[in-house]
């Protein structure tokens, strides 16, 4: 399985910390939360990583040359940052024609890999993101079947239905894990075009694609504990 790790970002949420500190290293329970993350994934199914940099990149870099995951990883600078979906396109060598796994550098979830995968695969979307009914400023509308119907979010200043539910609705949040089917990639490309240096959200572009008709499917982790770097400082 293949697994990307977004660590680009500037991880606003546990400063002051960040600002010399890259998240994705931000201490957890005395430990890296990048070692506990990539020992995560590598015991639950990944056999190949690749990890985005921008913010503090060389601190990443100089870490991981000290400390080489169990599996290959490869490592894509941004020297403009991309944002998600421009970060995850400027990984296609890497992704190739698998499925990948996408799980954000500050986010813990007792979701296994293994179990993400195969509920993405049985779903037969294009794309599942990782919901969850936890307090949230921005929330997903998944309908009785587990498909994305829309959002719902202040933060965005967004509230649209893109299709009609099935079997009621409910209002998640997302946990910031994906897996995206290379049949999904036309839409983040058609999303990318004109804009600059190609970077884009890739919740929006997910969203666009739903309204194109393309299947987004939400998986609920249920009781699955979640947190971020943040909540550990």
């Amino acid at each position: 399985m293949k697994a990307m790790i977004l660590a680009a970002g500037k991880g606003t949420r546990p400063l002051p910390l960040t600002a010399t500190v890259p998240k994705v290293l931000a201490p957890v329970g005395g430990q890296p939360f990048l070692a506990r993350l990539t020992g995560y994934l590598t015991r639950h199914g990944v056999s190949e990583l690749a990890l985005n940099t921008h913010h503090l990149a060389e601190a990443v870099q100089a870490w991981l040359s000290a400390h080489p995951p169990p599996v290959p990883l490869r490592v894509f600078h941004e020297p403009v940052l991309l944002d998600t979906g421009g970060g995850v396109l400027a990984a296609r060598e890497f992704w190739g024609e698998d499925d990948l796994l996408l799980w954000n550098g500050d986010i813990c979830c007792a979701l296994t890999p293994e179990a993400i995968l195969q509920a993405h695969r049985a779903s037969g979307a294009v794309a599942t993101l990782v919901v969850q009914d936890r307090p949230s400023d921005s929330r997903l509308m998944v309908d009785g079947r587990g498909t994305l119907c829309g959002i719902e979010s202040p933060r965005r200043s967004r509230k649209q239905l893109l299709r009609a539910p099935v079997e009621g609705r409910r209002l998640l949040s997302f946990n910031g894990i994906w897996v995206l089917s290379p049949a999904v990639r036309p839409h983040l490309e058609a999303f990318a075009k004109g804009r600059p240096h190609g970077a884009f959200d890739l919740i929006e572009a997910v969203l666009e694609a739903v309204r194109a008709g393309a299947q987004i499917q939400g998986l609920d982790a249920g009781e699955a504990f979640y947190g971020t770097t943040g909540d550990a400082q």
